[in-house]
């Protein structure tokens, strides 16, 4: 039903088909071999700044992404799906909002990724990935059980599961970066972004 076209449209025409991409396709394959270049020229601490002025400057284009996602969402819905009629775009309106805070956490979470797969680092961010997908499931069952089979309760429980997963991701990156390079870049720092 419309349900379902919703989240397939908020989820995988919208952030999978249309945001992720960018970042697994661009992103990833521009950064790693000037990261690594960096890191055979100038060594571990320079790397470690451009990677951290390269996630900064993409961190504020993805909250703009997600905020003008969230502010366009009626016009974003309606662009991509002609055929909706407006009962139905409002439904897609109103997930896009709820997902839009997950949209920006999962995103800066292959910020992160990009970051651990250049110091071929796995295990983090593929376990925090792993922990959202779990949550949110259990989250859609819990929800279903507990409020009844609310359309929006798929929005709350992948939002809350992304910033979960951009949490785990986030001591990971602290971790990593713990002493003299941590001190430099300073980007987990919440002025960092100011």
């Amino acid at each position: 039903g419309d349900v379902v076209d919703v989240y397939i449209f908020a989820y995988n025409q919208l952030l999978m088909l249309m945001l992720y991409p960018a970042f697994l396709k661009v992103l990833r394959p521009s950064f790693l071999p000037v990261y690594h270049e960096i890191l055979a020229d100038e060594g571990e601490d320079r790397a470690n700044s451009f990677a951290f002025a390269f996630m900064r400057t993409l961190a504020a284009g993805v909250a703009l992404v997600a905020g003008l996602t969230a502010v366009f969402a009626y016009d974003v819905a309606a662009l991509m799906n002609p055929g909706w009629g407006p009962r139905k775009i409002a439904l897609a309106e109103s997930m896009i909002h709820v997902m839009a805070p997950g949209i920006f956490c999962v995103l800066l979470a292959e910020l992160a990724l990009i970051f651990f797969h250049a110091k071929r680092k796995f295990a983090v961010p593929h376990g925090a990935e792993a922990a959202m997908k779990v949550l949110w499931g259990v989250g859609i069952l819990g929800a279903g059980v507990l409020v009844g089979a609310r359309p929006i309760s798929i929005a709350w429980t992948f939002s809350a599961a992304c910033l979960v997963q951009l949490v785990i991701n986030g001591i990971g990156l602290r971790k990593e970066l713990s002493g003299h390079a941590w001190e430099k870049t300073r980007f987990l720092r919440p002025t960092a972004l100011l």
